[in-house]
């Protein structure tokens, strides 16, 4: 590598790291600022029953996939006992 590669190189990574930091914080500020004009207004009942709705079909998906994730916790469950009682012999 030739004389002073290295600072240069360190230079720019610095200043590309400095300039990502600066893009963060310009873009936390239009998230605030989007933020700041859209939640000024109340939740009309519309948007409340789409959450809502919304709320229950999520709750619904996690409860059947509960489900079935303990019919296979308790096939997994027959396997072993059916494995230890060849293993043993018993």
């Amino acid at each position: 590598m030739p004389f002073g590669t290295g600072k240069k190189i360190e230079r720019h990574f610095y200043s590309a790291l400095s300039l990502s930091v600066v893009f963060a914080e310009y873009q936390e500020t239009l998230i605030m600022a989007w933020l700041g004009r859209n939640l000024e207004n109340p939740a009309s009942e519309s948007q409340k029953g789409l959450v809502l709705a919304f709320c229950l079909i999520a709750m619904s998906v996690m409860c059947i996939i509960l489900v079935w994730q303990a019919q296979i916790i308790s096939s997994q469950r027959e396997t072993i006992h059916w494995l230890q009682t060849v293993k043993v012999g018993g």
